[in-house]
């Protein structure tokens, strides 16, 4: 965290960061909760107008060429959300391990987002209408590296920055 932060301002980004963290848990927990019919509907909301323009665009436009897109378009945007909720999730705990001052913080982070990707993953399986899938854990702990890299990635840039310009002025 930057050394400038006094303590107050540094275990408010702290709290901040554990309330966010949390809270996509439980977005996370919660669209794991939803039976597959409540499921398909929320992903229908995004599906359904890509696939009405793609069907057309593509003269698929009878009952049975618009389902089999809007199947292919709302697979697409299943696994999509999967890899950005998992994106966000990773680099929320990295944050959180950076505002510890830790050593290690991209593998602990990423491990921690692949535990509870495996956990959401056993939480559809028990809860009996959706399947569990290992494969959606590859895809979870996919978009956890994502989000960990890219946000140490900007951090770096950040901090190069900034020591350039306390170099120059």
């Amino acid at each position: 965290m930057r050394e400038g932060m006094n303590r107050v301002q540094k275990t408010t980004v702290r709290v901040l960061l554990w309330v966010l963290t949390l809270g996509m848990c439980v977005l996370i927990f919660g669209f794991s909760a939803q039976d597959g019919d409540t499921s398909m509907e929320t992903s229908g909301m995004i599906a359904e107008p890509i696939a009405r323009v793609i069907s057309t665009a593509t003269g698929r436009t009878t009952p049975s060429g618009y389902e089999a897109v809007l199947m292919d378009v709302q697979a697409v945007v299943r696994k999509t959300a999967h890899f950005f909720e998992y994106a966000l999730l990773g680099l929320l705990i990295f944050l959180l391990h950076v505002s510890y001052d830790r050593k290690y913080r991209v593998i602990p982070s990423w491990i921690l987002a692949i535990v509870y990707a495996a956990g959401d993953e056993v939480h559809q399986w028990i809860g009996g209408s959706r399947t569990g899938m290992w494969q959606d854990v590859l895809l979870d702990a996919c978009g956890a590296i994502a989000g960990i890299l890219l946000c140490r990635e900007v951090m770096m840039k950040l901090a190069n920055r900034q020591s350039v310009e306390r170099v120059v002025q």
